[in-house]
Parts: structure tokens; C-alpha cells; sequence
């Protein structure tokens, strides 16, 4: 019984396979038919001593583990790297007053500081001009914000991504 069920998904499978070529339907168009009909359904699990076992369980991975703990720039005009595994550390456009100096005219002369609270990274403003942004909102002055791989940092105009 479970071959002739497996022969005939491969064969709805493969005839759909077909009419989307034959009549240049998008994946997801057959994907969501397929879906309808019960066909993904079955296509996508098997049949385990008389149970169904689901496949797709997503396993998390934590991102701490993978982290290269860096701020990218982003954008033609923003050249700059921010490595973040020697912390603290301190931007900003003023020279023997930061660790890491980035000349732009949107830069404060001391802008940000990141510091390592135990395995996270955290920015705090340092009271800047323009502002230092996470994800597209504006970071209270002298208040820390913990960073995630992904987060959009902008400092002034100057656009990061953390990695």
C-alpha cells in the first residue's frame, strides 16, 4: 500500500512537474495547488509504523556561536569596519579621544561606545549630534542596547550591519 501511495505522488508530482513547464506556472503557483490538493501534504512526510512523522522542524542555532562580531559598512560612501572583539571601544571623529576614529561630518567627535555585558555586545550613545540608531530607532542617550547578528546600526548618516 505504501508503494502504490508513493507511486502515485511521484506521478501527480511529476505531472505537475509538466503542466508547470507546459504552461510556465511560478513554483510557488504549483506549490500552493499541490498544497490544496493534498499532495504537498503527503509529499513532505512518511508514514512511520502507522504514524505520520512531519518533516521541516527547524533546529535553532544560536547566532552567538557564529558571530564574527563586526560592523560592516553599508553604502558606496561608508567604507568602514568596526571589529568589535576588542572591547570596549569607543567611535567617534575625535583623535586621542576615541579608539577608533571615523572622519565624517555626521560622526560626533565622540559618538558611541560598544562594551561585551558577558557573551552579548552592547552600543550606548554617547549624547551624539545625530544620533545612534538600531533597526531604525534612535538609541536614548547614555542608555545601552544590546546587538544582534543582523541589527542595522546607523551612526550619523553612516549605515552598519552587524555580523
Amino acid at each position: 500500500m505504501i508503494l502504490s501511495l508513493g507511486a502515485v505522488i511521484v506521478r501527480k508530482l511529476s505531472g505537475r512537474k509538466q503542466k508547470r513547464e507546459t504552461e510556465n506556472l511560478s513554483f510557488r503557483e504549483t506549490e500552493e495547488e499541490m498544497f490544496s490538493h493534498g499532495i504537498y501534504e503527503e509529499a513532505c512526510s512518511e508514514r512511520v509504523q502507522g504514524q505520520r512523522k512531519e518533516y521541516g522542524d527547524t533546529v535553532y542555532i544560536p547566532w552567538t556561536a557564529n558571530s564574527e562580531n563586526k560592523l560592516y559598512g553599508v553604502g558606496k560612501d561608508n567604507k568602514f569596519h568596526i571589529d568589535l572583539n576588542r572591547l570596549p571601544i569607543t567611535v567617534g571623529k575625535l583623535a586621542g579621544s576615541v579608539d577608533m576614529v571615523i572622519d565624517n561630518q555626521s560622526i560626533s567627535r565622540v559618538h558611541a561606545r560598544f562594551t561585551r555585558e558577558g557573551t552579548r555586545i552592547c552600543m550606548t550613545d554617547l549624547n551624539s549630534t545625530n544620533g545612534t540608531f538600531k533597526n531604525g530607532l534612535r538609541l536614548t542617550p547614555n542608555t545601552s542596547e544590546i546587538l544582534e547578528p543582523g541589527d542595522e546600526i546607523r551612526l550619523g548618516k553612516l549605515k552598519f550591519v552587524y555580523r
